[in-house]
């Protein structure tokens, strides 16, 4: 028999009967057996999981990701239509500008956020096996090409965008938003206080409501984000906040899945 040496990689193949296609999913970070697998059709993320060895003691399902091509796609072209959007809004009430210069120079940062952006894919999943098992409705089915991430837990929270001094932050449980962005230096001159956006480590995105910002609590979980855009400025006739909000968030969504990666 051939001997094995330490750090020996083995595949065997998954028998595959005729007619039948075997999709390719990747499962990184805080599993047992991280790598590549074949499954068939209809498996599903618990499925996986539960192949790759289940969870590390330090897992933080709660942040877990699950990144999908057509989701890609779909983002990228929402992105670029975007794009060409706020140009065209620009453009046709170019004569009704309030304050050119400034939304000029603070316009170019948020199209070249647009621009340079290359969303990841993120798809919104149940990561929680025991509610899984509960309502197996909530299993995801995946598909070929599916890249899925548990993150390692992080009792930090990432403060992006414009304040003073933008980067990670101790967890602290009787922290609110407000706290953690005084505690980023606070706001800068063009921060736009009315589109703060909040990711949880789960996905899941919200805008603070300024109203409230500084007169109650917005509790936050380990792991989260806040992402402060700058404003752009008014132009007559265009609600920017109707049109930036949906673009903030999915900004900050591709961000946060970013930043997470490249801190694992």
């Amino acid at each position: 028999p051939l001997k094995l040496n330490s750090g020996d990689s083995v595949f065997v193949p998954m028998f595959k009967p005729e007619n039948t296609s075997i999709f390719k999913v990747s499962i990184r970070g805080a599993v047992s057996k991280p790598g590549t697998y074949s499954i068939y059709p209809g498996q599903t993320l618990s499925d996986l999981i539960q192949t790759a060895g289940g969870y590390l003691d330090d897992a933080y399902p709660f942040g877990g990701k699950l990144f999908r091509k057509s989701v890609a796609n779909m983002q990228s072209m929402a992105f670029d239509r975007a794009y060409k959007d706020l140009i065209t809004y620009v453009a046709s009430a170019s004569g009704s500008v309030t304050s050119t210069a400034n939304l000029n120079s603070n316009l170019q940062l948020i199209l070249s956020e647009l621009k340079n952006n290359k969303p990841d894919g993120r798809l919104s999943a149940e990561f929680n096996l025991n509610r899984i098992s509960a309502d197996p409705s909530l299993d995801t089915v995946l598909a070929d090409g599916d890249v899925i991430e548990v993150p390692y837990f992080s009792s930090e929270i990432v403060v992006l965008g414009d304040v003073q001094n933008p980067g990670g932050r101790a967890f602290k449980s009787d922290m609110d938003v407000s706290g953690y962005i005084r505690a980023s230096g606070g706001f800068n001159k063009y921060a736009d206080e009315k589109l703060v956006t909040v990711v949880q480590p789960d996905g899941n995105a919200y805008l603070v409501n300024s109203n409230w910002l500084f007169k109650s609590k917005q509790m936050l979980y380990p792991g989260s984000m806040v992402y402060i855009p700058r404003e752009i400025g008014a132009v007559e006739g265009i609600n920017f906040a109707a049109t930036l909000a949906p673009i903030v968030s999915s900004l900050a969504i591709s961000l946060a899945s970013l930043n997470s990666i490249s801190n694992d």
